[in-house]
């Protein structure tokens, strides 16, 4: 069975929206205390001119406004002027593509918390997502209703487009399908679900601070959304509900209260196989019951391995004390 604080982990990548009270966290091998916390922002976003709009969230964008450029927010999504068929949301400058706005979450931690003196490495605050989600709905007209919905999550959690890179950058609709991991959907008034999940060993790690921007932001935030909800050739100035959602863990200076996360090996064991084998859907419902499934089979896995490999573990230990017996006998006939 997973313990109290790995059930509550595997429920926060896979269904975020059903812990609401923030207080969790990743039971890796090593329980270091951490402020644990929660993120939401909600709002519309409205398809423009060309048929086309979206909403994108950075999963490791933790903060409410701070000073700083609109880069930084954990949401970006269009509104009703936006021009391209395509994904684009920076022009250099760090500022906004017109037509594309910026949406901050209700995070305790501001943008200007974040801040580090350049030359003491390590004192900001560093952060990592435990779980984050990003869902839409159509609240418009039926008779308008139309299009479809590409629900793309990056691999490697990687940035769809660098924030910081010069010139003109866009992700055409062809190349939103080419990721294993993308679904699409016919619009209709259901919710449904990109769902944030670690791939590297650095998604479970405390993120590193670095001098981008004169030493002012975590890499990560300045490096743009992986998390994007595409709709396309839907009837222009038509409008979506999207809800945003993140809990996670803090550490550094000047944070209100660090709690525990007891360790738990072997159910995280269990979480990363699920978490690497279940196919995302855009439905939450169907995402979690998939998952589940597929850790409850890991769990029953890793029993019938510890099962089966007792005995043979019995044996050994009993041919080592026989044999380690033989060596004493051997060595008292040898002072004798």
């Amino acid at each position: 069975m997973l313990s109290e604080c790995c059930r509550a982990y595997s429920m926060a990548i896979v269904d975020p929206w059903c812990l609401e009270s923030g207080v969790v966290g990743i039971p890796d091998n090593i329980p270091l205390p951490s402020f644990k916390f929660t993120t939401r922002a909600r709002g519309t976003f409205t398809i423009g001119t060309a048929g086309c709009g979206y909403v994108a969230a950075n999963p490791f964008a933790a903060s409410t406004q701070g000073t700083g450029s609109n880069l930084f927010a954990a949401v970006i999504s269009t509104d009703g002027t936006y021009g391209y068929s395509d994904y684009r949301y920076s022009v250099p400058g760090y500022t906004l593509e017109p037509g594309v706005v910026a949406t901050w979450p209700d995070s305790p931690l501001s943008l200007n918390q974040f801040a580090i003196n350049i030359n003491k490495p390590g004192s900001g605050i560093h952060i990592r997502p435990v779980g984050v989600g990003l869902k839409i709905r159509y609240v418009s007209s039926e008779f308008n209703r139309g299009g479809r919905v590409f629900v793309y999550r990056s691999p490697l959690n990687l940035p769809l487009i660098e924030s910081n890179i010069t010139g003109p950058q866009f992700v055409p609709q062809a190349d939103l399908t080419r990721n294993k991991e993308t679904s699409t959907v016919t619009v209709d008034r259901q919710w449904h679900a990109a769902v944030y999940k670690p791939s590297t060993p650095q998604d479970l790690s405390y993120g590193e601070f670095d001098d981008v921007l004169l030493g002012v932001y975590p890499r990560r935030m300045v490096s743009g959304p992986s998390l994007l909800m595409f709709v396309s050739g839907a009837t222009p100035q038509q409008s979506f509900e999207f809800d945003f959602i993140g809990h996670y863990e803090a550490v550094g200076p000047n944070l209100p209260g660090f709690t525990r996360t007891n360790p738990d090996p072997l159910g995280m064991a269990a979480v990363g196989s699920a978490n690497s084998t279940v196919q995302p859907t855009t439905s939450v419902e169907q995402n979690t019951k998939s998952f589940m499934s597929s850790v409850k089979d890991s769990l029953a896995s890793m029993s019938h391995v510890a099962t089966t490999a007792a005995p043979v573990l019995i044996e050994g230990v009993k041919h080592v004390a026989n044999a380690r017996q033989g060596l004493n006998i051997a060595h008292q006939m040898l002072q004798g």
